[in-house]
């Protein structure tokens, strides 16, 4: 579901409406109504959906702005679901668009990614804008490319590493030289795309695998956990480059900063106190299901 006209629906304090005044040829106005375009409008609409759905959020509702998720395990569970979630914005005076809601489907694009009963995809429309780039001749087309790859990060193992020597292209000291090993980080990245993985959202009832591996220049880590067919499915890359200090550290000090790093990025996955994680670091080969790009 859609909020209708997002912003526009929470009203501004009588007080605060002079700060918007405007200047027109027919006159001076204010807003009444909270405008697009000032800084603080989407963590305002985003706190006041918050606390609308206070105590369904991650039940049954998802919010993200003015975008709402209804969710229900069972099918029969879903006009009830509705039924709830409806009644709530019927009692706060937030109306919907009604030409973006579906209602009834057991999967589709959410933020840009595709939901279903199997787990997490990644949109088509991502991996083909990737897939069709040619090798960028200019800084411009460089960051273009890494700026795409950002979105779908959360899908590719060990990006930080992959890309590093298009990264190094970046850098003050590097003029941009689009050598043979950025032409092969760049081949195998678009390689690794035509197939992505599926991700699975985690399970409460089971301890998760944190697997990590620490290079030289990068750190990864991949959160995983087991299906009911007892096979190890990824919920989530992780990847970074290291810092000028940071290379200068022993192997086993990146070992633990890419653990540190795994549990600050991932730490919305183990707030759960009952929640086990198992943390497995393998310098040679870490992700042994979807393979690594190194």
């Amino acid at each position: 579901m859609d909020g209708f006209s997002r912003y526009n629906q929470i009203k501004i304090f009588e007080q605060d409406q002079a700060k918007t005044t405007f200047i027109t040829p027919w006159g001076t106005y204010c807003y009444v109504v909270m405008p697009f375009g000032l800084k603080n409008v989407g963590a305002t609409y985003q706190r006041a959906m918050t606390y609308i759905f206070h105590d369904l959020i991650y039940k049954i509702v998802e919010s993200y702005v003015d975008d709402l998720l209804a969710k229900a395990k069972k099918r029969c569970d879903h006009p009830e679901v509705l039924r709830i979630i409806l009644s709530r914005l019927i009692e706060y005076g937030v109306t919907l668009n009604p030409e973006k809601y579906v209602f009834g489907v057991t999967g589709g694009k959410l933020l840009g990614y595709i939901i279903s009963s199997r787990g997490i995809d990644v949109d088509p429309t991502k991996i083909r804008a990737v897939v069709e780039m040619v090798p960028p001749s200019d800084e411009s087309g460089i960051r273009s490319f890494l700026g795409k790859l950002g979105a779908i990060q959360r899908f590719i193992p060990d990006l930080s590493f992959a890309i590093h020597p298009i990264n190094n292209l970046l850098k003050k000291d590097y003029s941009i030289d689009w050598t043979k090993d950025c032409n092969k980080a760049f081949d195998t990245v678009k390689s690794f795309l035509l197939s992505p993985p599926t991700l699975m959202p985690p399970k409460l009832d089971r301890p998760l695998i944190l697997y990590s591996r620490a290079t030289n220049v990068s750190l990864a880590c991949m959160l995983a956990q087991e299906d009911d067919d007892k096979r190890e499915r990824v919920i989530y890359f992780i990847s970074r480059t290291l810092l000028d200090y940071e290379t200068r550290y022993t192997q086993a000090e990146r070992e633990c900063l890419a653990i540190v790093f795994a549990t600050k990025r991932l730490r919305h996955y183990m707030l759960n106190q009952e929640t086990r994680v198992m943390v497995k670091t393998d310098h040679l080969r870490t992700f042994l299901t979807q393979g690594s790009l190194s």
